[in-house]
Parts: structure tokens; C-alpha cells; sequence
């Protein structure tokens, strides 16, 4: 007991010292990306086959060997049942159950399910990898003197609970871009308000590491949540392949989206497992389920890292920082100040007016707390392009057919296969709009969009008149060729089974490296250069593994695939095609072409959020109040100055932009004594007094330790609260000698204690800590014992009294005091 006791006022006292969270985006963030990418930018069938797996994940899959009947891992996932649901309209409840519900002031905000969208916000940030993440959903937790409780459920609660009061105290402007009807290439940038932003995710970091202890802890030592901007895109995929180097968001997202792709066609096997003829060990339903679960939240890990690469402060934060608070500073100052990015493989100018339907190639990202609608449509394009391509593995051929042949798409419903589409049947018809679903799937499927020609005058084919329909049909039969030729190649040929039953991990795990290079050398091709040559036209293209490209079609079609030779020809080579078909090119590469990029060598850019951290130099004004009980009229006035230490930890403690954990000050007070009985020349009397003072926030610290213990998000209220009520300080007081009216040694006069404070601070929105930062300028109230009188009676008027003085001894006071100042970080 006395070693949890301790574990726990060390993670209280950490809340307090703590480097902030490395997410990219807060927690809520995560989770409206996620929701707005598959509701408003993927196409309609694509929430139709995630909604589908969600479904299966529910479902209870019990253990034939357990008496219980229980379900086995990887079933009865408690996830919400529409995967539409808006993250504030989570449900929340005191505990799981109305039975166990206990009072609200003792627990903690808890769902009792978790969205779809919450489920990239929990991977990464609060699991490493999928089977710590499906503990996190199913696996109940000890809380002391309360009911065991989810992580999932508490942290999902603590954070939904924070939206809603972002929703209802942050202006209009911000909160549009999360209730928009229809996707934009624009949106209202607002970075200055009123609402203090940082004060916001503070707030939420402070609670989540309440009830998820190893919330900061999880991400110490790897930078896989950065992107490696200064090491090219080959080379990190080079990297991937050899040594199953993962410590990068790049690296990360692809690895766990590989293996979402392998899980989710590994439980489309049992479709067909059963057919006469077949020999391969055939996959019950059971297992079906477990892998379809597994696909889901390896998915979710995929999403998060392509998330995570479109915030400001994990696209420029050096690899090169060692030091994972220097990371994080210059994090802050990225996501806080935003960044000047553009498509990583755009061989267009910033200026190039973008084809029609395609977003701008260059914009201002930015990070965690500071999502706008100029960055919103870039990070949720791209997710929907992993959506996408999971609902394709989840889904078979036919079924997709079927449903890319409604919509407002006139001649290809009427088209009897898309698959033999010619090139005269194209052109009869006008560019779809964007209600057009096989049009929108074309164009998230796309790996050579128009941003990566490198002769501006030959962009051309998606979309243009002439053929957009033929070449729309081919980029999605490729992708689809791609996802079969995965399936038959390693997931149902059983002489060649890729190991995928390593999960994936964001951490330094040796097994999960050695998945990650065997997925990678298996899977991953060369998605760098789409085009290939053949000898003859009967020929197939071959990709970089010798896989077979079945749908490629002539160089013509491609002005990318044109050698610099040829470039400016009107008679181009007909022999070089682009790899349709290719995992490499059909697949991977539709995703690196949306990945983002800074416009400005990182390591030129400068600047970083200071934590306010450490040891400080401080000076302290003041001005005092004091009545001594029993004497009707006498009191103290003063002003003084103080200079002390302290360890500080500035723009870390939620609701608090700056505070000392622990404080020791020594200063000086020109004090006014007025009321003094017995006076033979007035009543007042003047002198200079001296104080010494120790002060630490005892009560939130113990506030904090109390919601360590019962793992309650609740316990961050009281601290981030403007007054506080408690033992914040004790402080010492005496006469400075040869400064009084009378007397002349020193004489120590008492002592009191601060009992509670007001913070006087308004929200400074912008405010960072910096080495120099004033200190929140508060009110306290002190209460002490003092033996004032009796020193100035007895000093100052020695033989004088008419009649013999009864000391009053020690006696009580009551202080009101206005106190402020001033800290530099040694």
C-alpha cells in the first residue's frame, strides 16, 4: 500500500513537471478528423463497409473453453453503432451501468462506447500497438474505493467532456469547419481570440494522464509520431524495407496500413474457404471476426499517423533533437504559429491554379488545438484515401461494382462492365461531379494527380473531356487488381504466408520491426516511379518484385510517364505505362502523393514554446492588510518586495499559465502599526519588517494524488480553478533592527499562514512561457498568531506607561494580501 501511495505522489507531483503530450492533434481533433474524413470526403460506400466492420468488432465471439462462456479477445469491442456519430454526442454515464453508478462528484466522465472516430485518437497516443489498444477497450481497471472502469471509457469521457465546453465557449469561426455540410478548399483561419487554446489541451493532458497513467510516458525516447523531413521519401522507404525502421510517422502509417489491408483480406478468405475444390485450411467465421477486429484497429493506428503528418509541429520538428523536450518546444511553436507547407511530390509552383476539384498545393498547417478549415480539408482528404482503400479489402470486387453503379453517374451505370470501358465509350460524356461516387473513388485512387507532372503545360488527364472516364475506370480496376493480387498472392496461398501475427508498434519493439521490414520487403514495391516500359504490346508490365500489372495502358494516356527525351514530343514512345495493378503504384503511392512537406529547409526555421520548466530567479511585490484580534483598532499596513527561488512549471498545470511547485522567499516590508495601545505620542508607529516564506500548491498536489488513486478526470477541476481554499504557504516575520521608531535589536514578531488565494490573472490567448514571465498576480488570505503589540508597547514606551502593561501574549491575525511578480528561469 505505502508503494502505491508513493507511486502515486510522484505521478502527482509529475502532472505538475511534466514535458506536455507529443500528439499532433489534441484528442478531439483526432477524433472529428476521422469522422468528418468518412462522412464528408470519402465516398458513400466507404462508410457503408467501415460501418460494417464495426459491426463485426461488437459482436461477442465467446471462448468454447471458458465455463463463463466469455468472449475472446477481439470481440465485443464496446464501440458506438454508427460510425457517423459527432464526437460531442458520444454517450456518457457514471459507470458502465446504472447499477454501479456512483456520485458524480467521486468518478469520472465515462462512455459507454467508443465512436469510430475516437478509436486513431486512442492508438498511438494511448497504445503502442493493437493489442494494447484492445485492452484499453475491454480490460477493466483497478480505481481505489470505486468500480473498475475502462481506460477507453474514461479517457473517451474525460475528453468528450472538454469538447463540449470548447463547443460551447469558442466562437462561431471555430466551431463551423466541425459542422460544415460539404467539403472545402478553403476555410476561416482564426488564430486569436479570446479562448486560450493552450489553456485548452493543458486541461485535457492533465486529465487524461489522471486516468491513463502512462499517458506522457508511452512516447519517451521514439520520434514516430514526427514526420523525418530531412531524409528523402526513398530513403525512409528504403529504411522501412531493410531494417523495419519505423521510429518516423511515414514509416508508421504505411506499416500499419499494410497489415490493416493483409488482416481485412485475411478475413475475406472464409468467403470462399468452403468452395468444392479448395485445399487451404479453410477460416471459420470465429476467426473471420478476430481478424476483421484486428484490421479495424490496425486501421486505426494508420489513420492516426496520417493525421498526425498534416500538423505543423510533426511535420518541421527536427529528427535531429535528441532531446525530447527540444522536440516538443519546437512543436508547440509550429502547431501554435503554423508553417508554410506544400505536397511533398507537387513539381508545381505555389501559384499553379489547381484542376478542377483539387485543393491548392501549398497551404498553412497547423497543430494540436489550432485545427482551422485551410488545414482541415488536407488532413481529412488524405484520411478518406486510407478509408478508402481499407473499405476496398474489406469489400470484394462485386460488391463494389455494385455499388459504383449508382449515383449521379449516368453513362457508367449504363456501362455493362467499367472494367472494359473503351476509350470511345469515354469520351461521349462530360466531367461527373462530385456526387459521382466511382468519380470520387477514381480521384482518391489517383497515384499521378496533376501536382506531380514535371512539364506544367502537359497536365491533362484526370480530369479532362476526352478521357476521364477510360482512365477513371482503369485507376480503380488497378486498385482493385491490386488488392486481389495481394490476397491470392500472400494471404490464401498457404506455402506463402506472410507472418501478420506481430502487431505493429510505435514503440522501439524488436518483433515489431522485423514484421514491419518483412510486410514492407513483401508488400511495399517501388511506389516512387509509377511507369515502366515493355517490349511488346502484349507484354505485361512487370513492378519491382516481378508482379504482374494486368491493367496498364499506353504512355499516351500519361504525360508523367514521359522521359525527359520525349517530353515536349507530339509523338511520344508508346512502350512506357504506368504500373495499374502494382500494389506499389495503385495503392502506396495514391497515399504519398498527398503527404506534406515543408516549403522551407526545417533546419533554417527557428523558434520554440518554452515549458517554463525548472529552477527560477523571482522578485515579489506586495501590499498588506492585517487586523490583530483583540484590540479593537489596531492593525498593520505595508508594501513590500521579495526575492526568492523556486521550481517552476510555467504553462503546464491546467487552468494555470504559470505556478511554482515549491517556492522559499525572503523580503522586506516598510510597515505601518497603527491602533497601538498605549501610546504616549500617538498610536502609530513605523518600522521596517523582515519575512521569510515557503509556499507549494499542497492542495492540488493532494488533489492530484487523490485522482491518481481513483483514476478520476474530475480531480483537475479544483486545480485549474481560479481561488484555491488550504495550506498554500507559512511564513515568518520579525523587526529589522535600527529601522523601528522603537527599539532597537531584532525582534521576531510571528508567523502566519496562507489559507487561500483569488487569481487575478486574465486569459492571455497567445501566451507562452518564456525565460522572463510574470507571475499570476493573486489575493490571499492569511491567518496567524503574532505578538506584535506587546513589542511595540515594551519597546517604545519603556517607563512612560501610567499604569503597569498586562502583555497580551500571542495573539490572533487576520491578513489580506494583493501579491505578484516576476520570474526568470536560471
Amino acid at each position: 500500500m505505502l508503494r502505491h501511495i508513493a507511486a502515486a505522489f510522484a505521478t502527482a507531483a509529475f502532472l505538475v513537471l511534466y514535458s506536455p503530450a507529443s500528439h499532433a492533434w489534441f484528442f478531439p481533433e483526432h477524433a472529428e478528423i476521422t469522422r468528418i474524413a468518412l462522412t464528408k470526403y470519402a465516398p458513400a460506400p466507404v462508410a457503408e463497409a467501415i460501418q460494417h466492420a464495426v459491426d463485426v468488432a461488437s459482436e461477442c465471439v465467446q471462448d468454447p473453453y471458458s465455463k463463463e462462456r466469455r468472449c475472446i479477445p477481439y470481440s465485443s469491442l464496446p464501440l458506438c453503432r454508427s460510425v457517423a456519430l459527432p464526437f460531442h454526442a458520444v454517450p456518457l454515464a457514471a459507470s458502465p451501468s446504472e447499477q454501479r453508478k456512483t456520485p458524480r462528484a467521486l468518478t469520472t466522465p465515462y462512455a459507454t462506447c467508443i465512436s469510430y472516430g475516437a478509436l486513431p485518437a486512442l492508438a498511438g497516443d494511448h497504445a503502442t500497438n493493437i493489442d494494447e489498444l484492445e485492452r484499453l477497450l475491454r480490460v477493466e481497471v483497478p480505481r481505489a474505493f470505486l468500480p473498475e472502469l475502462t481506460v477507453a471509457g474514461m479517457v473517451v469521457g474525460a475528453s468528450v467532456e472538454t469538447w463540449d465546453d470548447f463547443r460551447l465557449s469558442a466562437p462561431i469561426e471555430f466551431t463551423r469547419i466541425f459542422e460544415g455540410s460539404s467539403p472545402s478548399s478553403s476555410g476561416v483561419v482564426v488564430t486569436s481570440t479570446s479562448l486560450n487554446r493552450r489553456k485548452l489541451i493543458r486541461d485535457l493532458d492533465g486529465r487524461l494522464l489522471l486516468v491513463d497513467h502512462d499517458y506522457t510516458s508511452r512516447a519517451a525516447g521514439t520520434k514516430s509520431h514526427f514526420q523525418d523531413a530531412v531524409t528523402p521519401i526513398p530513403e525512409l522507404l528504403r529504411t522501412l524495407e531493410v531494417a523495419g525502421n519505423t521510429d518516423n510517422a511515414l514509416n508508421q502509417m504505411l506499416a500499419h496500413h499494410m497489415r490493416s489491408i493483409m488482416l481485412a483480406l485475411k478475413a475475406r478468405e472464409g468467403e470462399t474457404c468452403r468452395s468444392p475444390g479448395k485445399v487451404k485450411p479453410c477460416v471459420t467465421p470465429e476467426e473471420r471476426r478476430v481478424f476483421t477486429s484486428q484490421a479495424l484497429l490496425e486501421h486505426a493506428f494508420a489513420l492516426h499517423f496520417m493525421e498526425d503528418a498534416f500538423a505543423a509541429g510533426h511535420i518541421a520538428t527536427e529528427h535531429g533533437f535528441s532531446d525530447s523536450t527540444d522536440r516538443l518546444q519546437r512543436h508547440d511553436y509550429l502547431s501554435r504559429r503554423g508553417l508554410a507547407v506544400r505536397r511533398a511530390f507537387a513539381t508545381q509552383a505555389c501559384q499553379s491554379t489547381p484542376r478542377a476539384g483539387e485543393l491548392p498545393y501549398c497551404w498553412t498547417a497547423y497543430g494540436d488545438g489550432y485545427l482551422d478549415g485551410d488545414t482541415l480539408p488536407y488532413v481529412a482528404e488524405a484520411t478518406a484515401r486510407l478509408q478508402l482503400q481499407f473499405a476496398l479489402a474489406l469489400k470484394d470486387k462485386g460488391w463494389w461494382k455494385s455499388k459504383l453503379r449508382t449515383g449521379s453517374c449516368p453513362f457508367w451505370s449504363e456501362a455493362p462492365d467499367i472494367m472494359k470501358m473503351t476509350q470511345a465509350e469515354a469520351d461521349l460524356t462530360d466531367v461527373p461531379g462530385s456526387s459521382c461516387e466511382m468519380w470520387r473513388v477514381a480521384r482518391m485512387l489517383d497515384p499521378i494527380p496533376s501536382w506531380t507532372y514535371s512539364n506544367e503545360g502537359q497536365v491533362g488527364t484526370l480530369p479532362s473531356r476526352n478521357n476521364h472516364h477510360y482512365r477513371a475506370a482503369m485507376v480503380i480496376a488497378g486498385a482493385m487488381e491490386a488488392m486481389e493480387h495481394i490476397k491470392q498472392t500472400f494471404v490464401a496461398a498457404a506455402p506463402r504466408q506472410l507472418d501478420i501475427a506481430h502487431s505493429i508498434s510505435c514503440g522501439g519493439d524488436a518483433g515489431a520491426q522485423r514484421a514491419a521490414a518483412e510486410l514492407a520487403r513483401s508488400l511495399l514495391g517501388d511506389p516512387i516511379s509509377p511507369c515502366c516500359e515493355r517490349k511488346s504490346e502484349l507484354e505485361f508490365c512487370k513492378g519491382k518484385e516481378g508482379i504482374a500489372t494486368s491493367y496498364a495502358y499506353s504512355f499516351y494516356m500519361e504525360p508523367s510517364c514521359r522521359s525527359e527525351a520525349n517530353r515536349d514530343s507530339a509523338d511520344p514512345p508508346q512502350l512506357r505505362w504506368v504500373r495499374y495493378g502494382d500494389p506499389a503504384v495503385s495503392l502506396w503511392r495514391p497515399l504519398l502523393v498527398v503527404w506534406p512537406a515543408s516549403q522551407a529547409d526545417i533546419r533554417t526555421l527557428d523558434g520554440r514554446d518554452s515549458f517554463g520548466r525548472g529552477l527560477a530567479f523571482q522578485v515579489g511585490y506586495g501590499a498588506t492588510m492585517v487586523s490583530i484580534l483583540g484590540h479593537e483598532n489596531a492593525g498593520v499596513f505595508g508594501l513590500g518586495v521579495a526575492a526568492g527561488l523556486s521550481y517552476r512549471a510555467d504553462s503546464l498545470l491546467p487552468g494555470r499559465d504559470n505556478r511554482a511547485v515549491l517556492e522559499v522567499n525572503v523580503g522586506l516590508a516598510p510597515t505601518l502599526f497603527v491602533g497601538m495601545p498605549y501610546q504616549a505620542d500617538g498610536s502609530t508607529r513605523y518600522a521596517t519588517v523582515a519575512f521569510t516564506e515557503v509556499r507549494s500548491p499542497i492542495v492540488p498536489l493532494a488533489t492530484l494524488l487523490f485522482g491518481y488513486l481513483t483514476r478520476s478526470a474530475d480531480a483537475v477541476d479544483p486545480v485549474k480553478a481560479p481561488f484555491g481554499v488550504g495550506l498554500f504557504g507559512v511564513r515568518a516575520y520579525g523587526l529589522v533592527p535600527s529601522t523601528a521608531s522603537f527599539g532597537k535589536g531584532f525582534d521576531f514578531l510571528g508567523w502566519d499562514m496562507e489559507l487561500a488565494y483569488v487569481s487575478l490573472d486574465r486569459d492571455q490567448p497567445n501566451r507562452t512561457a518564456s525565460v522572463g514571465v510574470a507571475m499570476d498576480p493573486e489575493l490571499r488570505f492569511r491567518i496567524g498568531s503574532s505578538r506584535a503589540v506587546d513589542s511595540i508597547v515594551s519597546a517604545g514606551n519603556a517607563g512612560m506607561l501610567q499604569q503597569p502593561y498586562v502583555k497580551s501574549g500571542k495573539q490572533l491575525t487576520l491578513s489580506l494580501e494583493f501579491a505578484g511578480g516576476f520570474s526568470w528561469f536560471l
